[in-house]
């Protein structure tokens, strides 16, 4: 039986635009760790996401979901399901992470971005092994020895890999984004030293004659500072 008292109402956003979150969610991330919001994605988007997200994931009273005793799903960003890749570059959300974190959108860095379900059930199938009911945690001990450098810039091998397959979709999502959106994905921003004429007309020539990325931003950038 659920504890009436530990359970949480979300608070609504602040209003939208460069500062969604008010100062109470953001006292509660620093100091409980965490941010209860909503209203920060538009319900449509929430919906047709679920929608999506709901045909390819197996039926909570299905055998094939007690067979689940793990995270993880195959849905991952960049995805094939354009709703996922709306939410997870949405303006909104960027806009309130550097809220939290205090640094400029353009700084943020995505390593990754993940949907899975969550099956309540009262036996774990795997029994003391069973983690699909994994709990928010920090994720870098697996993934360094150390602690995280303090900036880190590096596109994610996943999406590169993704750049092979035939029908282009990671280059058409990046085409669409906007200049915020590529900072948070890994591309230097306009005035940046790895921009010169040379990088420009590689990028231009993998993203832009074709799938039409405005490469406008990094060419000014570039005049202006010559």
């Amino acid at each position: 039986m659920i504890d009436p008292e530990r359970m949480l109402s979300a608070l609504p956003a602040g209003g939208l635009g460069i500062r969604p979150l008010d100062d109470q969610h953001v006292r509660s991330w620093r100091e409980q760790g965490f941010a209860f919001v909503s209203g920060i994605f538009p319900s449509s988007l929430i919906r047709e996401l679920s929608e999506r997200a709901t045909t390819q994931c197996p039926d909570p009273e299905s055998t094939e979901a007690a067979a689940i005793a793990d995270f993880g799903s195959d849905l991952n960003f960049p995805s094939q399901i354009t709703p996922l890749n709306q939410l997870t570059l949405h303006p909104e959300l960027l806009a309130s992470v550097t809220q939290l974190l205090t640094t400029p959108v353009t700084e943020l860095r995505l390593t990754q971005s993940d949907l899975w379900p969550k099956y309540s059930r009262a036996e774990r199938t795997a029994g003391v092994l069973d983690n699909a009911d994994q709990r928010i945690h920090v994720d870098y001990p697996n993934h360094t020895l150390a602690h995280p450098a303090e900036c880190i810039s590096v596109l994610h091998e996943g999406w590169a890999w993704s750049a092979y397959r035939r029908d282009k979709f990671l280059e058409k999502l990046i085409a669409r984004t906007s200049g915020d959106q590529h900072a948070v994905l890994g591309f230097p921003q306009p005035g940046s030293p790895y921009w010169s004429e040379a990088t420009i007309a590689a990028v231009q020539a993998r993203h832009g004659c074709v799938f039409g990325m405005d490469m406008t931003p990094y060419t000014e950038a570039l005049e202006s500072s010559e």
